[in-house]
């Protein structure tokens, strides 16, 4: 049974660009000083379909847990949309405008639900859920976390064949350093 059958709703699934032509196009991947995968990967499709689809402001439920609190501090509630860009070459837009779009609503957290919780539901549901479920190179996991992750899944990594076939981030103070080693 997948999630749609278990809700007995229908997702509609959204996608934007690839990582292979993000990657391109802010000339390397994610880290800690440009940390743009959430926002142009996850947040900005998401937006983009609500501006299409619905009327501001939406209320969107977020999966925290009680103990992510201090996240819920965090949400931004306003996209910046550009309203103009230069047609002279450049990549970046002249104006902007922010548009409040969303009011967050934290259902977990309303109702004191903890990762523990959360397991437990998972174990009972019937579903199968991937044991690490968080992007698989993402610069935030521990090293060994990422090692775990390259052993079991290595085609997740494949970003391009004239890319890295192994990639390894690790935290190291408060820097993320990319580590390359070839297959050969």
């Amino acid at each position: 049974m997948d999630l749609e059958q278990k809700l007995g709703r229908e997702i509609i699934w959204l996608r934007d660009e690839s990582f292979d032509w993000w990657i391109k196009y802010k000339k390397g991947l994610p880290k800690h000083d440009q940390r743009w995968c959430t926002e142009l990967m996850k947040l900005k499709p998401i937006f983009e379909w609500c501006y299409l689809y619905t009327n501001f402001p939406v209320n969107m439920r977020i999966g925290y847990r009680l103990g992510e609190i201090e996240r819920m501090d965090r949400l931004t509630t306003t996209y910046e949309l550009p309203i103009s860009c230069n047609t002279y070459g450049q990549k970046r837009q002249n104006w902007k405008k922010d548009i409040e779009w969303r009011v967050g609503e934290f259902p977990l957290i309303d109702d004191k639900i903890l990762h523990y919780h959360i397991y437990l539901w998972a174990l009972e549901s019937g579903l199968t859920f991937p044991k690490d479920s968080n992007c698989q190179i993402c610069f935030h996991k521990q090293e060994p976390q990422l090692r775990t992750d390259l052993k079991q899944n290595l085609q997740c990594l494949k970003l391009k064949e004239w890319v890295f076939k192994w990639i390894l981030y690790l935290e190291l103070v408060a820097d993320a350093v990319l580590v390359v080693a070839p297959i050969e």
